[in-house]
């Protein structure tokens, strides 16, 4: 009797201090409370780490909750510590595509304005840039949606904070030409006759004309890859794939019809850049998947597709054609999810000084080609263009390469970062409830059995 009551007087004791096992009818209740810390804790950690001006974040702040998808992400695949809120390579990708979209325009700009003609041919290949936009857009809005399928709470938020990224700035810079538009029109798209619809460029139509400000092309087909992206989300998660190869096959199989006299808008829904969206968006779905070997042998091949396609296929670069979103697109998303994957194994943390250059990309893709006219047309006030040398010439893209990255600069910190702020400041609304919850890892959830069950 005094052994079995020193047993149990053991027992309780233990139970008490939580090192006993849990006999197995207290199991479901311990792992819904075990769910319930962790769905607490780990947003809250989110709130402290996440930078609200951060395009690319592992936890982020979406309408006052941390993003699920970025959390399972960070706390399931990563070999390596997760410590940094940020995809250095994606938002180095964007840096880079800002910038060769600006080397690609300074070769027009050069024959306008400068005498000297010293730019290289291959500055041509900077319009890859625009391409580059395109698959990082694809593989973002995976990242980001991870836990936003069959929400239609989560999806109306993506679509607003979609909108509020990319109108804001780019109606800051629309209205900064409209003066000029009035007061000179010629000085407006003369490559078609100086004809602008102000419908379409204020509300990124698509349009037979570019929009006023020229670079709002793209944006077209960014809103038009959201809206398409949105649809998408309202299907189970499971079909994301399947749905988005039955895209890229609808593409395809138009390409294989001649169309003539298509609207804009059959032009826009059918057209080959979304196979680069499509790229990017697969690149992300097989991030999880990829492991560190495969992920830099990926870098190497993008980079020798990359390459081969440029070398080889250099005069098709121009036309906008199936078989060229394919090669570019497949290209850049294998370079692309392999740094990511990279990145995420703990490697190119060097990549974190060049943060900056993605941080200001919108606004040097939008402010580029102005602060380029600008200089252009400064410099034949101040010179003569017919005598001016070498030297000259070198100062001038010197001083031209400094403006578009300090016009980046001042416009991110003083137009965009304000602008952001002031659209997702905002209260949890009624809508984010319909959040889908935070889901407990498995490896976590192991650990959690483990500890509250004791040892078997």
């Amino acid at each position: 009797m005094s052994c079995r009551t020193s047993v149990r007087t053991s027992d309780s004791l233990l139970r008490v201090f939580g090192l006993a096992p849990r006999p197995r009818a207290d199991f479901r209740q311990q792992k819904t409370r075990a769910k319930r810390v962790y769905n607490l804790v780990w947003p809250t950690v989110g709130l402290f780490q996440a930078d609200a001006s951060t395009p690319i974040p592992i936890l982020s702040i979406s309408s006052g909750v941390a993003d699920a998808s970025k959390i399972r992400h960070s706390c399931r695949n990563s070999v390596g510590v997760m410590s940094n809120n940020t995809l250095y390579s994606v938002q180095c990708a964007r840096g880079l595509a800002a910038f060769m979209v600006a080397i690609f325009h300074m070769l027009p700009i050069e024959t306008k304005y400068v005498a000297q003609q010293v730019l290289p041919s291959f500055f041509s290949f900077g319009q890859i840039g625009v391409d580059i936009f395109f698959v990082i857009s694809g593989f973002v809005m995976v990242l980001t949606t991870e836990q936003s399928h069959q929400s239609i709470g989560a999806i109306g938020e993506f679509i607003r904070r979609r909108a509020t990224r990319i109108f804001p700035l780019y109606w800051f810079y629309l209205l900064l030409l409209l003066p000029i538009y009035f007061a000179a029109p010629q000085m407006i798209n003369s490559a078609q006759g100086n004809q602008v619809d102000l419908v379409a460029s204020f509300l990124l139509l698509p349009s037979n004309k570019l929009p006023l400000l020229n670079v709002g092309w793209s944006l077209v087909f960014e809103l038009w890859f959201y809206i398409a992206f949105a649809a998408i989300l309202l299907m189970p998660r499971k079909w994301l794939v399947p749905t988005l190869f039955g895209w890229a096959a609808l593409i395809i199989a138009n390409s294989l019809h001649v169309r003539s006299g298509a609207s804009p808008t059959i032009d826009l829904v059918l057209s080959a850049y979304s196979l680069e969206f499509i790229s990017g968006a697969i690149g992300c779905w097989l991030l999880p998947k990829v492991s560190l070997g495969t992920a830099r042998a990926a870098i190497v091949a993008g980079f020798a597709a990359l390459a081969g396609t440029l070398w080889f296929f250099a005069a098709a670069i121009d036309v906008i054609s199936v078989e060229r979103c394919i090669a570019l697109g497949a290209s850049i998303a294998l370079v692309l999810t392999g740094a990511a994957a990279w990145e995420r194994h703990g490697g190119l943390r060097s990549l974190s000084r060049l943060k900056w250059t993605g941080d200001i990309s919108y606004s040097v893709y939008l402010s580029h080609v102005l602060v380029l006219s600008v200089v252009g047309r400064t410099w034949l006030l101040l010179t003569d263009r017919a005598e001016t040398g070498m030297l000259a010439t070198f100062l001038f893209w010197s001083a031209a390469g400094i403006l578009v990255i300090a016009a980046g600069l001042f416009s991110y910190h003083l137009v965009e970062r304000p602008l952001m702020g002031f659209f997702n400041t905002r209260k949890v609304s009624s809508t984010d409830r319909s959040l889908k919850p935070l889901q407990i890892p498995s490896k976590r959830y192991r650990l959690a059995r483990r500890s509250i069950q004791g040892p078997e």
